[in-house]
């Protein structure tokens, strides 16, 4: 409706503008010709035919505007909504296609077994358990069913977090672990793939002892898939968990071709 009116306005508008440019000029050249002193009539129709005319240049001002905002409009939308997306979308592919493919690791057999940017749910002995995860990394039937990630919001005085986190202390107690922050508190993601080299250091001795291989060869590895800080500056140098536990497999695999 609002359109229906908008186009009607300017039909009747240019209407008006074609009528005083057409008629206005043969009522001057009458008036001029009868009369030897034009009437008030005949100003007073001057005067409206500059007033329709100062209209008429405003509207056909709004018009420059509002066409120059719509071509602007369309510059804008066709660079951020197609050129862009177009050009990250070949560079990314193009250049790091890993990374641009959500870093999805895969086995020997081509076939993925999760992504480098998120963690995974580790309980045997033979592996480095990553953080705790509330949402337990979307994983298996104890993932929760209200988000994909997220953290328990639970206050520092919530008896749950308390008893939570006295039993994961009395479990690492049990493994000769210290309780560190890391192994004891979740992240606030819930998908955090990444454990810190102390953390890392300590499980080191149970790993190597239900793989049956020195430490110092673990130890390598864990030294190999640590990042450093962001820029060198930011946050804390970090173990990649599922990097890591994927390398130990493939260790195990080649000592096992070389027997």
């Amino acid at each position: 409706m609002s359109v229906c009116l908008c186009v009607f306005l300017t039909l009747a508008i240019f209407i008006l503008l074609c009528l005083n440019v057409i008629i206005a000029p043969v009522v001057y050249a009458v008036a001029d010709s009868t009369l030897e002193r034009p009437c008030a009539w005949v100003k007073e129709l001057k005067i409206k035919n500059q007033i329709l005319a100062a209209i008429g240049k405003l509207f056909m001002a709004i018009i420059r505007e509002t066409i120059r905002a719509i071509f602007i409009t369309l510059m804008l939308w066709l660079l951020t909504a197609i050129i862009y997306p177009l050009v990250i979308l070949v560079v990314g592919q193009v250049f790091l296609p890993y990374q641009a493919n959500g870093s999805i690791m895969r086995n020997l057999n081509n076939q993925p077994i999760g992504s480098a940017l998120i963690g995974q749910v580790f309980t045997s002995e033979r592996y480095f358990h990553p953080r705790p995860s509330t949402v337990r990394y979307s994983q298996g039937k104890k993932a929760k069913p209200t988000g994909i990630s997220g953290a328990s919001n639970l206050a520092a005085s919530n008896p749950e977090l308390l008893n939570r986190i006295l039993e994961q202390a009395n479990q690492l107690r049990d493994e000769n672990l210290q309780p560190i922050a890391d192994i004891i508190y979740t992240s606030a993601s819930g998908l955090d793939p990444h454990i810190s080299l102390k953390a890392a250091r300590q499980q080191l001795t149970r790993v190597a002892g239900a793989r049956g291989v020195k430490e110092d060869e673990i130890l390598r590895l864990i030294n190999k898939y640590s990042d450093g800080r962001f820029l060198w500056i930011f946050g804390e140098p970090g173990v990649n968990v599922l990097r890591l536990n994927y390398a130990l497999d493939l260790q195990d695999i080649n000592r096992q071709q070389n027997q």
